[in-house]
């Protein structure tokens, strides 16, 4: 019995820890077109440059794969590496720690003919972001999924 509390328990940790970490995936792609958008007004002009989506993927981009993390903010192409846990700063990256189980892709589909875009918002003005956090726990597969849709906000 105890131990099948103790297991419930991991399998509850591993959950909450994937989710967070789709969510940081999601929070992240949103931190480039924020800075984009920063960048685009500190000049006092809103022309455009840079654009908000710049370094988000292409405007015919359909779930194109890509990895992030928070020591290196932008989108690299997603080539299956593992996270790592920095136990020095706590921090999930691609390059620092030890290795974990989790693996985190971020899907950006840019293109309004594979996703449907939000009604009463030109589809140039949006697109949609997936993170999916996927690790194995005792032989199963586990996935947490987590989509949003980030608008040109200025």
């Amino acid at each position: 019995m105890a131990l099948q509390g103790l297991s419930s328990a991991s399998v509850a940790k591993n959950k909450l820890v994937a989710a967070n970490l789709a969510e940081e995936g999601i929070e992240l792609v949103r931190r480039i077109r924020d800075n984009n958008t920063i960048a685009d007004i500190s000049d006092g002009f809103y022309d455009g440059s840079p654009e908000w989506t710049a370094g988000i993927g292409s405007a015919a981009d359909c779930n194109q794969q890509y990895k992030i993390d928070v020591s290196n903010s932008a989108l690299l192409s997603y080539d299956m590496t593992p996270l790592r846990l920095d136990s020095a700063t706590g921090l999930y990256t691609h390059s620092v720690g030890a290795e974990t189980p989790f693996r985190r892709v971020v899907e950006i589909t840019r293109s309004s003919t594979c996703f449907e875009p939000m009604p009463g918002v030109d589809s140039s003005n949006q697109f949609r972001v997936r993170s999916k956090v996927y690790w194995t726990e005792r032989g199963v597969a586990k996935e947490v999924v987590l989509d949003e849709i980030l608008f040109n906000w200025r």
